[in-house]
C-alpha cells in the first residue's frame, strides 16, 4: 500500500510552477480585488481561502477562493449590492458566473482557473451574521493544525480517494464530504492510511468532537444532532455539525470503500476506469423504467434539486399507495434547461385485482364497517385462515404511466418551485420514447450504471 500511496502523491501534489502560476493569479485578483473595494467602502479585507490557502489542493483541481470581509454594520441588502458591485469591477474582462450560496456571490475562470470572489462580514469568533463569514476562522484552525508538508498531503490523498469513489463535494447533488471535512478527519486520524482503518469500525452516529467542546455528553450531542449519520463538531462552532451534508448512502459508500481497499488496495479508488456500456444491454437487466421530464430556465442547484427529490419521494409513495412496487428512483437535471426523474418499478403494469386487509371477527364495530364499505361495492369477501376479513378489490388505475399522470394532475405533492416548470411542459414516458430522446441519455447511463465499483473485488469469490 505504502509504494501505491507514494505513486498517487507523484501526481497529486502541485508542482513548483504550477505553485508559481497559482500565487501569480491570486495577488493579481487580490489587489483587483483590493482596488474596487476602496472605490464603495471604506473598511474591508480580502482574505485566501479555501485549499489553496490551506495548502491541501490538488495538482491541476485549484480554486481561488477570495474573500471580501466587509464591516458587521453593513445592512443585508446593502452587503449584497455592495459585495456584487465589487466583485464585478475585480472580474473585469472575464466572463463571469452568478452562483448563490446564503447570498450570492461571482466566479470567473482565469487561464483555467476558477477565481470565485464571495463576500462575507468580517466578525468576531460567535458573532456570524451569515454562514461563510466562520471562514477566516476554519482557515486558520486548519492551518495551525496541519502545520507539516506530510500531513497536507494526507489530505490531498483522502480528498483524491473521496473523488475516486464520487463521495466528495457537499453539494446537494452529492450528499457528501467538503474539503474542510476530509482536512478536519486528517486532524482527527493523523494519516489517510489510520482514517481508513478507524472508519471501517464506525457506528451508526459515530461522533468526533476534536476541541471536547461536548466532554463526551452523548445525550446533549444526540439531541443537538438528532438526524446525522456522521457528527463532525466544528472546532470553531460547537452549535455546527461540519459532517451534516453528508447522507446515509454517502457514509456507507465511504465506508464500503475503506473496507475494500484495506483488502485490495488500488489505483482504481483514485483513478476508477470508466465503464463502456451498450444501454440496450444494460437495462434488460433492470425492471422497467419509466421517467418524468420536466423542461424549464436556468434554475439554481441547490433550490432545484431538494425540490426535484421531494417530488420524487412523494411520487414514489402515492405509486407505491397505489399498488406498485417500486426497486429504485432518481432525479437528474442540466439546471439550465431540462431535468428528469427515473422510476424502476418491478412491472409498469398491474394486476386490476388486490387483497384489501380487513379486522378480526372479534373485532364488531370494525367488523362492521368493514362489511358495508365493501359489500355495497360488490367486492368479494371472506373470513380466512387467520381469523380476519378479507376482501378483494380492484384498481381503477394499472398502468404506472396513467398513475403518474393522475398524481400530478391531482397537484398535492408538487413543491412550490416546480408548479411552473410542471406548466410548461412534461412528458411521461417508458423505454422506447427515452431511447429517441438523445438529450436524456446521458442521465439514463449514469442512472443504470450507478455502482459500487469496488464491489467487483467480491465478484466470483464464495
Amino acid at each position: 500500500m505504502e509504494d501505491l500511496l507514494k505513486q498517487i502523491l507523484k501526481d497529486i501534489v502541485p508542482n513548483e510552477n504550477e505553485r508559481k502560476k497559482i500565487k501569480e493569479i491570486v495577488q493579481r485578483f487580490k489587489k483587483k480585488t483590493e482596488e474596487a473595494a476602496s472605490h464603495y467602502v471604506k473598511e474591508y479585507e480580502v482574505f485566501l481561502g479555501g485549499s489553496v490557502r490551506k495548502d491541501t489542493w490538488i495538482s491541476g483541481e485549484a480554486d481561488i477562493d477570495l474573500f471580501l470581509l466587509l464591516s458587521p454594520t453593513l445592512p443585508r441588502e446593502e452587503f449584497r449590492r455592495i459585495g456584487l458591485k465589487i466583485a464585478e469591477e475585480a472580474l473585469k474582462g472575464y466572463k463571469k458566473i452568478k452562483r448563490f450560496a446564503e447570498h450570492p456571490y461571482l466566479e470567473a475562470y482565469v487561464d483555467g482557473i476558477r477565481v470565485s470572489i464571495v463576500p462575507a462580514y468580517k466578525t468576531s469568533k460567535g458573532k456570524w451574521i451569515s454562514s461563510v463569514d466562520r471562514t477566516p476562522f476554519h482557515v486558520k484552525y486548519v492551518e495551525s493544525n496541519l502545520r507539516d508538508e506530510n500531513a497536507r498531503n494526507q489530505v490531498r490523498l483522502l480528498k483524491k480517494f473521496m473523488k475516486g469513489i464520487g463521495t466528495y463535494g457537499a453539494e446537494v447533488t452529492v450528499k457528501g464530504f467538503s474539503g474542510y471535512l476530509c482536512e478536519l478527519l486528517i486532524i482527527k486520524y493523523g494519516t489517510f492510511k489510520s482514517l481508513l482503518k478507524n472508519a471501517v469500525k464506525w457506528k451508526e452516529r459515530t461522533i468526533i468532537d476534536l476541541e471536547n467542546y461536548y466532554k463526551g455528553d452523548l445525550e446533549t450531542i444526540i439531541r443537538v444532532f438528532p438526524r446525522d449519520p456522521l457528527i463532525v463538531i466544528d472546532p470553531v462552532d460547537p452549535s455546527r455539525n461540519v459532517a451534516a451534508a453528508v447522507s446515509k448512502r454517502t457514509l456507507g459508500r465511504f465506508v464500503s470503500a475503506c473496507r475494500s481497499f484495506l483488502k485490495n488496495p488500488s489505483k482504481c479508488f483514485f483513478y476508477p476506469e470508466k465503464r463502456e456500456i451498450k444501454i440496450e444491454d444494460e437495462v434488460k437487466r433492470h425492471g422497467k423504467i419509466i421517467f418524468l421530464l420536466l423542461k424549464h430556465g436556468r434554475m439554481v442547484e441547490d433550490i432545484l434539486y431538494p425540490q426535484l427529490e421531494r417530488l420524487s419521494r412523494k411520487l414514489v409513495r402515492r405509486l407505491e399507495e397505489m399498488g406498485f412496487n417500486i426497486l429504485r428512483w432518481r432525479p437528474f437535471s442540466d439546471f439550465k434547461s431540462k431535468s428528469v426523474i427515473f422510476i424502476e418499478l418491478e412491472s409498469d403494469i398491474i394486476s386490476e385485482n388486490y387483497l384489501h386487509l380487513g379486522p378480526s371477527f372479534f373485532n364488531e364495530f370494525h367488523e362492521e364497517s368493514f362489511l358495508k364499505k365493501n359489500l355495497s361495492k360488490g367486492f368479494f369477501v371472506w373470513i380466512d385462515e387467520d381469523g380476519k376479513w378479507k376482501a378483494i378489490k380492484r384498481r381503477k388505475i394499472t398502468n404506472a404511466k396513467e398513475a403518474i399522470k393522475s398524481v400530478l394532475k391531482e397537484g398535492k405533492i408538487i413543491p412550490h418551485g416546480l408548479k411552473e416548470a410542471l406548466k410548461a411542459e412534461i412528458f411521461i414516458g417508458g423505454m422506447e420514447e427515452l431511447m429517441k430522446r438523445r438529450g436524456l441519455l446521458k442521465f439514463l447511463k449514469d442512472f443504470l450504471t450507478i455502482r459500487e465499483f469496488w464491489i467487483g473485488t467480491y465478484e466470483g469469490s464464495n
